[in-house]
């Protein structure tokens, strides 16, 4: 859910991946930051809404 002066909103198409649980959100600028954490492999993420669209095939591990 997605909630701002105006309301709430849904947002489709938008998860987690399986395991992460959000701990924090943050949004600038019209994008929304979240950090999420996964207590069965004690891993982290962050990501963000909307997303930047990459050309990954133009990438290579020295872009990393």
């Amino acid at each position: 859910m997605l909630q701002n002066d105006m309301g709430n909103g849904r947002i489709n198409k938008v998860r987690l991946e399986d395991g992460y649980i959000p701990v924090g959100i943050k949004e600038y600028g019209g994008i929304i930051y979240i950090a999420s954490y996964n207590p069965k492999n004690g891993k982290g993420q962050i990501g963000s809404f909307p997303y930047p669209k990459l050309e990954w095939d133009n990438w290579n591990d020295s872009d990393l």
